[in-house]
């Protein structure tokens, strides 16, 4: 992990934020004696406008286009984690399509989607 990317707040503790996601990751560097370090690395994102842009886009949905595409979901990159390992998604093996759709349609999960109706 390249640290000349990140602002250090303190001794210790560097910060990098990413204006096109939101995401800020921290990072905390300790030196442990036998000349290594110990780190821990933390990732969190603000969701609170990508929800309302979801929500907005639920109010005003009139329907499908007809070019066969369709958005039916914004997801927050912390989220999209989460919802990785719940549907056992693996790199370079896709996802489970059906997993997907059932996460997002799970009445817990509907400020995830743009659309009011099953995905």
């Amino acid at each position: 992990m390249d640290l000349n990317e990140y602002q250090m707040v303190a001794p210790g503790y560097y910060i990098k934020y990413n204006p096109l996601n939101g995401v800020k990751t921290e990072i905390w560097r300790k030196a442990r004696t036998d000349g290594g370090f110990d780190m821990k690395v933390r990732h969190s994102q603000r969701v609170d406008q990508i929800i309302d842009a979801n929500l907005e886009q639920q109010s005003n949905f009139n329907g499908y286009h007809k070019s066969g595409l369709r958005h039916v979901a914004r997801l927050p990159i912390t989220e999209w984690n989460k919802i990785r390992e719940a549907t056992g998604w693996k790199p370079g093996q896709g996802y489970d399509e059906v997993a997907l759709r059932r996460y997002l349609n799970d009445r817990d999960n509907f400020k995830l989607k743009t659309i009011p109706k099953a995905v």
